[in-house]
This record gives structure tokens, C-alpha cells and sequence, in this order.
């Protein structure tokens, strides 16, 4: 296998950036007495080509958990969306630096449970293991062993987050906030849509009876229906830029906003806004709140997340409704009697 990463955690497993190419690294193995074949300049087109040498051959050949890591990589990641893509593959360069060399049959529960219980943070062990769950999977399926030891795993107990913004907090924050992000702010409510589908909008999506979207994540196609305040907030994003550019959300340039860009802008949206007395939240924050107004509408929050199950949508809801509990009644047979010992109590 190819040694341990000290940077570029994002990158695949075998990927290098150096010299400002990507490189295929073969580590000791070696072929045609090269340890490193360029692959390409371009990211895209350096992964199509990692892909057809990790996958050179039907299944790994040496059982460890860092070959069949890589053919994980390889077959299932890319049809994965971006943002899943570049988590995984920075789980698996930490398991790898626990599992890498061993052999997968020899992996137990008490290994995984090992690994949860000395990783710092709880909340990424439970990611990495859910990672290394599904590289289990693919070996089963590539005939390589014969149960999932992930499977007997309990994964550390997690504290849903429940922010919630209420109203005068969301429009204190979008009164600080530039146009194009009170606009994105205002466009990300209505719609409920995440972050990255935002960005990435085009402009040919948005049609006479409203904007078709294949949301990145779960792959459901959806046409969210015009409404007065939804065509304002899209012709507001239209006059941001020049006519002639690929997406709603542009620069002034007319180009993209890349996921790094806009969040430089929104963290320091919400420095300003911590200054003012608002409590910090996040962008995905507006989403929650977006879903959880739905309910209280009476609209269909499952389907405007375009969830396929109620519980992946129930993760979201955060009620600001409080529940009102009436008292259990005294019957009469008592009534008189507790009266009559609070008789003397001044309240």
C-alpha cells in the first residue's frame, strides 16, 4: 500500500498532489518500476484516471482493508455527490491509519469498538465507522468475507442539534447580510433547498411552471411551484450578475460561487451578526427552520425536503411550538381535604 498522508486528506486513497499535477502513488509495489504515474492536472480528469487503475482488476488481491478501501473508492464514491465524496474519502484516510494493513477477515467488533471509544471526537467515529461499514458491504459483495463485524457495532450516542432561528433572528442576520446572500438567505427558506444545490442552480432549470431541481443528495427530482415572493427573490438573483452566465447564484463576473467562497462570506455574515447580540447558527440552520415552518403551515415538510422517509426528515424538525399541559383534576372526594392544607400557605 502506499505510505500514510501527512496533507491533501480530501484526495482518494493513492492520489498525491505535487508540482501542481496529481499523481497515482503505487508505494512499494511499483509498476513498471515507477512509483508514481501522473495522472493529470485538471482534479476531474485525475480522478476518471485513478478510478481505471484502482479498479484494474475485479476484486483486491491481497484481503487487506486498505485494497479493498481503495476499490471502494473507486466503484461506489464516484456516483456519490461531491460533498459525500470528499467526507468519505477523509474517513477512509483515517481508518486507514488504524485498519489499513489489516486483513478483513480479521477484523471484530471489539477492534471497531476500540476505535470509537479512543477516537477523540464521537461524532466523526460514528461517521468513519459508517464508512467502513459500507467497505464491509462491498466485500461481501466481492465474495471477500462473509459478515459485516460493523453490523454488531452500537455507534456512539449523539445529541441531535436542535438550533432553531426564531424569526427576529433570522431578519437581523439578513439585514446585515450583502444582497446576493440576503437573497440566497431568502431563496434557501422558501425552498428549503441545501447549500450546495443553491450554488450550483442553473439557469436553464428555472421554467414557466416553476424550478425544476434534482436535489445532488438523494437524486429527487422536484418542481418547486412559482409563488409571488419566490419570483421576486429570483429575479432579484438574476439582476445580480450579467445576463449571460451559467448559474442563479453568480459573482458579479457572472461565475460560480464556489462552496469554499460563499461560506468565507457567510462566516464573516455571522461575526458580524455575534457582534450585534445574535447567537450564531449555520447556513444548513435556515433549512431546518425552513422544514419546521412547513409543519406549522400545514405543508408537507417530507416532500418539500425531498426526503424518501419521514425519519430523515423528522432529524430536521425543531417545533417552537410549547406543548400545554393541564393539570390532573382533583376528584371530589379529595378536593376539600388538599384545600384545606394549603389553607395556611401564603402564595
Amino acid at each position: 500500500m502506499s505510505r500514510k498522508r501527512e496533507r491533501d486528506f480530501h484526495l482518494p486513497v493513492n492520489m498525491r498532489f505535487k508540482h501542481g499535477a496529481y499523481y497515482y502513488d503505487y508505494g512499494k509495489r511499483k509498476r513498471n518500476g515507477k512509483t508514481y504515474e501522473l495522472l493529470s492536472r485538471d482534479y476531474k480528469e485525475a480522478k476518471l484516471k485513478w478510478a481505471q487503475i484502482s479498479a484494474d482488476g475485479n476484486a483486491p488481491d491481497s484481503g487487506t482493508f486498505a485494497e479493498m478501501a481503495r476499490f471502494y473508492q473507486a466503484e461506489v464514491l464516484p456516483e456519490k455527490a461531491q460533498k459525500t465524496q470528499a467526507l468519505h474519502n477523509m474517513c477512509v484516510t483515517f481508518l486507514l491509519k488504524s485498519f489499513g494493513d489489516a486483513m478483513l477477515a480479521e477484523i471484530e467488533p471489539h477492534h471497531i469498538y476500540g476505535y470509537l471509544d479512543a477516537n477523540p471526537s464521537k461524532v466523526s467515529a460514528n461517521r468513519q465507522v459508517s464508512v467502513m461499514s459500507n467497505i464491509f458491504q462491498l466485500a461481501i459483495r466481492k465474495g471477500c468475507i462473509s459478515s459485516n463485524p460493523c453490523r454488531q457495532v452500537a455507534r456512539n450516542p449523539e445529541k441531535p442539534r436542535d438550533r432553531y432561528i426564531e424569526d427576529q433572528e433570522y431578519h437581523a442576520v439578513r439585514s446585515l447580510a450583502l444582497p446576493i446572500v440576503h437573497a440566497v438567505m431568502d431563496f434557501a427558506y422558501m425552498t428549503a433547498m441545501r447549500r450546495g444545490d443553491i450554488l450550483e442552480l442553473r439557469l436553464d432549470q428555472i421554467e414557466d411552471q416553476g424550478i425544476r431541481v434534482v436535489q445532488a443528495k438523494t437524486k429527487k427530482r422536484q418542481v418547486i411551484e412559482w409563488s409571488l415572493a419566490l419570483k421576486t427573490c429570483v429575479d432579484r438573483l438574476k439582476a445580480m450578475g450579467p445576463p449571460l452566465r451559467p448559474t442563479l447564484v453568480c459573482t458579479r463576473k457572472g461565475a460560480p460561487y464556489t462552496a469554499d467562497g460563499f461560506s468565507a462570506i457567510w462566516q464573516r455574515l455571522m461575526a458580524k451578526a455575534v457582534a450585534h447580540g445574535v447567537t450564531r447558527f449555520t447556513f444548513h440552520d435556515i433549512r431546518a427552520k425552513s422544514l419546521t415552518d412547513a409543519e406549522i403551515q400545514g405543508l408537507d415538510p417530507q416532500k418539500l425536503a425531498g426526503h424518501t422517509t419521514a425519519k430523515q426528515t423528522q432529524t430536521y424538525l425543531r417545533s417552537k411550538t410549547i406543548d400545554r399541559i393541564q393539570p390532573v383534576r382533583i376528584n371530589s372526594g379529595h378536593k376539600a381535604k388538599i384545600l384545606d392544607s394549603w389553607s395556611d400557605v401564603n402564595i
